[in-house]
């Protein structure tokens, strides 16, 4: 009887004092190593309402957001499906695959198996490398984030 999807009501200490608005808007290419471009931020604002200048300073408050944006920034990895970097990573992939077949037909049968090697690790390694930098990216930026609001 009732309702089984009830939940214990909300913390009373637990209210929302302001929130900012994020700007995801980001490049199409946008690796901070090699080129940022534009990074998904929070804006500062000119000034506080005076609500939440009762909870924090501007000062404070506009530090707190520099410190956001900061790891927004170095944590930063394209979101888009079709990105420069995956591309990247699909032509080395073909390209590992044409010098493998170049080798492999070339008649000499003592070059089978490193050819082969080659052609598995030329395939694979790319898309290894890209996802295993996107989980890295993704996670220090939540452990970055998180920490940030620990602290």
């Amino acid at each position: 009887m009732g309702n089984s999807d009830s939940s214990p009501p909300p913390d009373a200490n637990n209210v929302l004092v302001h929130s900012f608005q994020l700007d995801a808007d980001a490049d199409f290419c946008s690796l901070p190593i090699c080129c940022p471009g534009k990074q998904a931020m929070f804006h500062k604002p000119k000034n506080f309402s005076s609500h939440l200048s009762n909870f924090i300073p501007y000062q404070e408050g506009a530090k707190m957001i520099e410190d956001i944006n900061k790891i927004l920034l170095e944590t930063a990895f394209p979101n888009r499906q079709c990105n420069p970097f995956f591309i990247l990573c699909m032509l080395l992939s073909i390209l590992s695959v044409g010098l493998s077949s170049s080798n492999l037909y070339s008649g000499e049968s003592n070059s089978i198996l490193p050819s082969m090697g080659f052609l598995m690790l030329g395939l694979f390694l790319p898309y290894v490398i890209y996802f295993g930098l996107m989980i890295y990216k993704k996670s220090a930026r939540k452990s970055g984030l998180l920490t940030f609001v620990r602290e």
